[in-house]
């Protein structure tokens, strides 16, 4: 179905994007916990989260399971994602841990055969798809001209390659009103220096969200552009980050992780979008910025 790029607010490129302001994605899980709308939109559906063994994706996977959606947990770690199916299931909801490194292409058949087979493992159970949510990911700033190239190959791979092949994988097998979910950046946007790769792949799927509006019939698409979260990634990055931070804001590094983005706020948003369908593809949901 085709939606508009950006809002229609005439202003600059960056305003005319929707945008959740930090004030309101603090409420963002709450809200969407009690909201009929949301739930309704949810209960019974079938949804495919990557990346699910933790952060965002485990967010998502735990609000979406307690909002009524049968949850496919796909990632790499098998034991986690085995915890987090035996939370859901204890508390009266439906998932399916799918251990899978999406990212492994097979040479001989030229297909990336564990995220196919995780597709049809979840259409055999569950049936055909109705949310589908790329957000696996991976983030890493050396400088550029130092960076192993090898580092550059497994960003592409599972940052976008892996989400566009899975996104054909779905769609083979998704219902007539599907959503794609691509959790996207707000680098793209900002531009950061030394983070030309990971800039690189979320402005791909920010292209690649705009051109799936156009082509498959009432399928709608979204990519969500989240500012700094405090997930796993950015707590690794104490030693580099925390004198930028504290210089910039007077923030000590453990203030700064409770100020900006939550993940359950991003699991929040990300919900909130795919379940109200908003007519605006490309979304920011702001953070404490510099």
């Amino acid at each position: 179905m085709k939606i508009p790029l950006y809002g229609a607010v005439p202003t600059t490129h960056t305003q005319q994007l929707l945008s959740y302001p930090l004030p309101i994605s603090k409420t963002l899980p709450a809200y969407v916990r009690g909201s009929s709308d949301v739930r309704k939109a949810l209960e019974g559906k079938v949804m495919v989260v990557t990346g699910a063994s933790d952060g965002i994706g485990k967010q998502i996977a735990l609000l979406s399971a307690e909002l009524g959606a049968k949850v496919a947990l796909v990632a790499r770690r098998k034991e986690l994602l085995g915890k987090i199916e035996e939370e859901i299931t204890a508390k009266g909801g439906v998932a399916m841990a799918v251990p899978a490194d999406i990212t492994w292409y097979n040479p001989t058949t030229r297909e990336y055969e564990t995220f196919k087979a995780a597709i049809n493992q979840v259409v055999e159970r569950y049936g055909p798809i109705d949310y589908l949510v790329n957000n696996a990911g991976i983030f890493k700033d050396p400088k550029f001209t130092d960076m192993k190239t090898e580092l550059i190959h497994d960003m592409v791979e599972l940052n976008l390659t892996a989400a566009l092949a899975g996104t054909k994988y779905a769609l083979q097998h998704f219902s007539e009103d599907g959503v794609v979910l691509n959790m996207s950046s707000h680098v793209t946007l900002r531009h950061f220096a030394d983070e030309e790769v990971y800039n690189a792949t979320k402005a791909a799927l920010n292209e690649f969200t705009l051109t799936l509006n156009e082509s498959h019939g009432r399928m709608v698409a979204y990519a969500l552009m989240p500012g700094a979260i405090n997930t796993e990634i950015i707590r690794s990055k104490e030693k580099e980050w925390a004198p930028f931070v504290h210089e910039k804001t007077g923030m000590a590094w453990q203030d700064y992780l409770k100020k900006i983005l939550q993940p359950e706020q991003v699991a929040a948003a990300a919900i909130n979008i795919m379940a109200t369908k908003p007519s605006t593809a490309l979304i920011v949901q702001e953070s404490v910025t510099f």
